[in-house]
């Protein structure tokens, strides 16, 4: 059963329609999702690891419980044991040293967010196209199938009365 001999046959038919559209729909889906799926991981701010071992060194002064730890590791426990505590050593750093110890900055620049939203964008439309042109080699047996051109008209001379 031969379905047709091209694309322009092929996109005659009702049903083939019907498949673009849908496969379109998806494809501006699965780029969508892509995007707010690579936004939402590449959000939001962290401490600067500087930041836990000031706090630490601190922290570690004052509780013999943090005595075992490096710094930075004695700063994390202090961050993980609850924001009262980590605020309570930020406020008397900052009075001890006068320098303000939390250092916040973004995990990933504009930049590569850019890139990787770049790389989901690629990676995407590379598994479509992939998905069409095995679509094109069940229907025509060629993966990249034949497009007849219409022919052109020529102009005719129009008779001199």
């Amino acid at each position: 059963m031969e379905l047709a001999k091209s694309l322009n046959e092929l996109n005659k038919k009702a049903w083939y329609r019907v498949l673009k559209a849908v496969f379109i729909v998806s494809f501006l889906t699965a780029q969508s999702l892509g995007f707010h799926l690579v936004r939402s991981r590449t959000e939001g701010e962290v401490v600067a690891p500087i930041s836990f071992k000031l706090i630490g060194r601190l922290a570690k002064e004052e509780m013999p419980a943090y005595g075992g730890m490096t710094d930075e590791q004695a700063g994390r426990a202090v961050h993980q044991e609850g924001s009262s505590l980590w605020s309570g050593y930020v406020a008397k750093y900052e009075r001890k040293y006068v320098i303000d110890p939390i250092a916040w900055y973004r995990q990933y620049s504009e930049i590569q967010r850019a890139e990787f939203c770049a790389v989901a964008f690629l990676a995407i439309s590379l598994f479509f196209e992939i998905v069409r042109r095995a679509f094109y080699y069940v229907i025509f047996g060629k993966v990249f199938p034949p497009k007849k051109r219409r022919k052109r008209r020529t102009k005719r001379s129009i008779p001199a009365e």
